[in-house]
């Protein structure tokens, strides 16, 4: 039995392999070209940068942008970009640089317009840090230690005698001194253009750098157990945490006699007094992972993990989005209701477009966890969320409302409607039912070898449950009164 069991699910997922199959071959030369949105903006920027007249922003998997405006306006500048997965970015003359997750370093000759790779020489492109001194351009790489380049990134040397730890997080320039943040080994200094380095920990008590600035004499480390400063080049440090409420410091700015802190979860910091005391300034910011901050005129711009880009003209008292054109917000889930498109975000929550994707607006009222999927039933909008289960909207997502009872794994990643049937799938907990727009739930799991499921679709009277075991399954919608 069980064999014929196991042909019988080999036969359905073969149908509907070939099924798919035949779906492109009949349907994609009638399609048109791909058309990107215009949003939802946002997303994860890992890097920003700030040169004479544009503004330039790295995300985690949406390439370069660049604004020419104070990032009122942002265009994405991505041609000849093969990985789009940026870490890092550095100016040398009119030479821009993107050091990448995968793909090394890249270069652009005509303010970002154009790039070309540039990695002879480097055997590691893991590229998480640049800097740039002189005509020398310094890479941090991810297991493969610093890298320098002479010849604006035609060919790449490794410089790593006296470096220990071979994880370069970031890379920081004082003068003369080259100071490299590791994961683990704290922070070392070359004197000599990367020839040698010098690991310089005392009073570091935590050697996993995330950060590194500088101003004017003082080095300032941004750590995993908040920021620790240096006031003889690396000779000696001293913590500067005072007021600091969060202790992973992610990103670190100097604006004047200001030093701004960017966290994990608590916001942006602000000293005027070189790190002896702290203050949140995070008024405006909807995102609190703050992965990279520049400084511009009198502007400063705060890069978040999933928010996008926000900007203060005010050294941080008030921010404001400014992520216009930003297109690089990670979307998990899309779904259409009532000629209403909306998105799902990992980071972000919901977003809504009623005008085919030409604009996009927040729909978060209520809704307290990301999305990892949608689906509709006539006025009833529902979200699945991880963590936070299943949320249901009335009024096209204008406000939200958990309803969760009887659904004893809030772990939704799936969400499919047959009729007056919701289902749920869980990571964990399988499937749940319910037959009155989610005021109750029940587990309709009899069969169902594995209780991750990751999605769902309907098909005539059938549901077909994906899951972890890469296995299809599937339940007659008619027997599931008999299941309760």
């Amino acid at each position: 039995m069980k064999a014929k069991t196991c042909s019988i699910l080999w036969l359905i997922a073969r149908k509907i392999i070939l099924t798919a199959l035949l779906c492109l071959v009949i349907f994609f030369p009638a399609l048109s070209q791909w058309v990107q949105t215009s949003g939802p903006y946002g997303g994860e920027v890992n890097a920003l940068l700030s040169t004479s007249g544009s503004l330039f922003s790295g995300t985690l998997t949406g390439g370069v942008f660049r604004s020419s405006d104070n990032g009122g306006n942002w265009t994405e500048i991505n041609s000849g970009l093969t990985d789009k997965r940026i870490n890092s970015l550095a100016l040398n003359g009119l030479s821009l640089f993107a050091g990448t997750t995968l793909g090394g370093v890249f270069l652009s000759s005509n303010n970002g317009s154009n790039w070309t790779e540039v990695n002879t020489g480097l055997t590691n492109k893991n590229v998480r840090s640049l800097a740039v001194t002189g005509g020398n351009i310094y890479a941090g790489t991810s297991g493969g230690g610093m890298f320098v380049s002479a010849n604006s990134g035609n060919s790449w040397s490794p410089i790593n005698s006296g470096m220990s730890d071979t994880f370069v997080s970031c890379v920081a320039i004082s003068g003369s001194n080259i100071f490299a943040g590791t994961s683990a080994g704290g922070v070392f200094l070359s004197v000599n253009n990367g020839s040698s380095w010098t690991a310089v920990n005392t009073g570091l008590t935590n050697t996993n750098i995330l950060s590194l600035a500088v101003s004017g004499s003082n080095i300032f480390a941004g750590t995993s157990g908040g920021v620790f400063l240096s006031a003889d080049n690396g000779n000696s440090w001293a913590p500067v945490s005072t007021g600091l409420t969060v202790q992973m410091v992610w990103s670190l700015a100097v604006s004047g006699s200001n030093v701004f802190a960017g966290t994990y979860g608590g916001g942006v910091f602000l000293s005027t007094n070189n790190g002896s005391n702290w203050k949140a300034v995070s008024t405006g910011l909807t995102n609190t992972d703050i992965r990279s901050l520049a400084v511009s005129g009198g502007n400063i711009f705060a890069g978040t993990f999933g928010g996008g880009i926000f900007s203060s003209n005010n050294n941080g008292t008030n921010w404001t989005q400014a992520n216009n054109g930003q297109t690089a917000t990670t979307v998990r889930s899309l779904t259409v209701n009532n000629g209403n498109i909306f998105a799902g975000t990992p980071y972000e929550g919901a977003f809504l477009s009623n005008n085919d994707g030409g604009s996009w607006s927040a729909v978060n009222a209520g809704l307290t966890a990301p999305v990892s999927s949608f689906a509709g039933a006539g006025s009833n909008m529902f979200a699945g969320t991880p963590g936070g289960g299943v949320f249901l909207s009335v009024n096209d997502g204008s406000s939200w409302v958990p309803v969760n009872n009887g659904l004893t794994n809030t772990n939704v990643y799936s969400l499919a409607v047959s009729g007056a049937n919701l289902f749920a799938g869980t990571a964990g907990g399988g499937i749940f039912l319910s037959t009155n727009n989610g005021s109750s739930w029940s587990a309709v799991n009899n069969g169902l070898g594995n209780l991750n499921v990751y999605s769902l679709t309907i098909s005539g009277n059938n549901i077909f449950a994906g899951t972890g075991a890469e296995m299809f399954y599937f339940l007659r919608t008619m027997e599931i009164a008999g299941q309760q």
